[in-house]
């Protein structure tokens, strides 16, 4: 068996130390006696692992001469005593190692081994027949020691020369800066500090005001910005109720020239209108046929306008209402008046009476508007005869046109009366379409 010499640092190959401690594959196990434990812990350090129950893991064991031991697992120090017993002819059982754990009361007893496993040399403790520890290393407690003055001595060296160098390199800088400051013209390198902390002091103070004063300078810019933009706000404003204003003096003189009935005139907006009579918009705008519709296609092209329906307006019972816009401005107003009756038919030379609509309407706008063109007899001649279609009498401009129509309804033959109220665009267009044009004497 190969012995093992406690007086250098045996190691012993392991390749499997960190696991649990396996209980085949040793050879050459030989039970150490008294001498032979004493031999192998007295005075040293032994490292290897232990598998016993909860312990389990690396293990340094530290066997003092003087009957101590020193126990350090899992970073835990645990101390107590030991002693060998068993000489060389004693019997299995009476060769042992016996410790006494400080905080205990009872002697525990073990056997130690050593053996060969895959090539190195291990020492065992065994009891009750199972390999409890293993261990790898050993070292002597003096070369511990020795090896732990000599790092002692070495790092005192260390920390001896470092403070050396320190103390050289600061003697090195306090000589260059006394050199510096005399080279500056100062009596010594604490009076150069004073007097570069003074300027230093000095340089951000005049640079905290600097930054101060351009940030006043940035807060009055912006102060006098923000007003500026506040009074250009003002005058736009103000400029725009202006504007506003004149627009709407302007719209009330335009539409107050404006024929219409009451309040309710082409050159209102839609919303405008809404606020006088329900005149909406049609979804789908489709020209209906009744007589209004032969009367605004002869007024306008139909491009883009829509309509209202036929609505009663300021609680009057006998005439309908009928709004035409071209985009949200009222372009057309168009008034049924119903029929004319006692007509028969026929539209009269005479008739004047309280029963004939367009008589009394004829009057009425002769007195109120200034006449443009009317029909002539010989138009109400052939208007009888049904050789035209409709008659006009139109005034202002184009703006008020008294409309005559023929209405069928049960076999028979109504004559119908529309007033049109026509904005200036729409009126001109009505003007030089409709004007009549008639042959003088003298072309004959």
């Amino acid at each position: 068996m190969k012995k093992l010499h406690i007086s250098l640092i045996l190691i012993f190959l392991s390749l499997n130390i960190n696991a649990a401690i396996s209980q085949s594959g040793i050879t050459n196990l030989k039970q150490l006696d008294k001498n032979g434990i004493i031999n192998l812990v007295n005075g040293n350090q032994l490292t290897g692992f232990i598998s016993d129950g909860p312990f389990e893991g690396p293990i340094t064991q530290t066997y003092f001469k003087n009957g101590t031991y020193e126990t350090v697992y899992e970073n835990k120090i645990y101390k107590g005593k030991w002693r060998a017993e068993g000489e060389l002819n004693s019997s299995i059982d009476d060769k042992k190692m016996c410790t006494k754990n400080n905080n205990a009361t009872n002697w525990s007893c073990f056997a130690w081994y050593t053996g060969i496993k895959d090539g190195g040399t291990y020492a065992y403790v065994i009891a009750q027949g199972k390999i409890f520890h293993q261990y790898h290393e050993i070292i002597s407690v003096i070369k511990l020691n020795q090896e732990k003055k000599k790092a002692e001595k070495t790092e005192k060296a260390e920390k001896k020369k470092k403070a050396e160098e320190k103390k050289k390199a600061l003697e090195a800088k306090r000589i260059a800066n006394s050199k510096k400051a005399k080279e500056a013209g100062y009596s010594s390198y604490s009076e150069m500090q004073a007097e570069e902390k003074k300027k230093a002091l000095e340089a951000k103070r005049i640079a905290d005001a600097k930054k101060a004063e351009e940030k006043k300078k940035a807060l009055e810019a912006k102060r006098i910005a923000d007003a500026k933009k506040a009074e250009e706000k003002k005058k736009a404003l103000e400029a725009k109720r202006f504007a506003d204003a004149k627009k709407a003096e302007e719209k009330r003189l335009r539409l107050q020239n404006y024929p219409g009935f009451k309040d309710l005139k082409p050159g209102l907006t839609y919303g405008e209108v809404l606020k006088i009579c329900t005149l909406k918009k049609l979804q789908d705008f489709k020209w209906d046929y009744d007589a209004s519709k032969m009367f605004y296609f002869d007024i306008v092209n139909n491009k883009g306008q829509t309509s209202s329906g036929w609505v009663r307006c300021y609680e009057i019972n006998n005439i309908k209402f009928k709004a035409y816009y071209t985009d949200d401005l009222l372009d057309w107003l168009a008034l049924d008046m119903g029929p004319i009756v006692n007509a028969g038919g026929f539209l009269s030379i005479f008739g004047e009476n309280d029963s004939n609509i367009f008589i009394k309407m004829k009057n009425t706008f002769d007195k109120k508007y200034t006449l443009d063109y009317g029909y002539s007899e010989r138009d109400r001649q052939l208007f009888n005869e049904s050789e035209k279609t409709r008659l006009y009498r139109v005034y202002s401009k184009g703006q008020v046109v008294l409309a005559l129509s023929r209405k069928e309804k049960d076999y028979s033959t109504d004559l119908w009366l529309h007033i049109f109220y026509l904005d200036p665009p729409q009126a001109k267009e009505f003007l030089e379409k409709h004007r009549p044009v008639r042959a003088s004497e003298d072309d004959f």
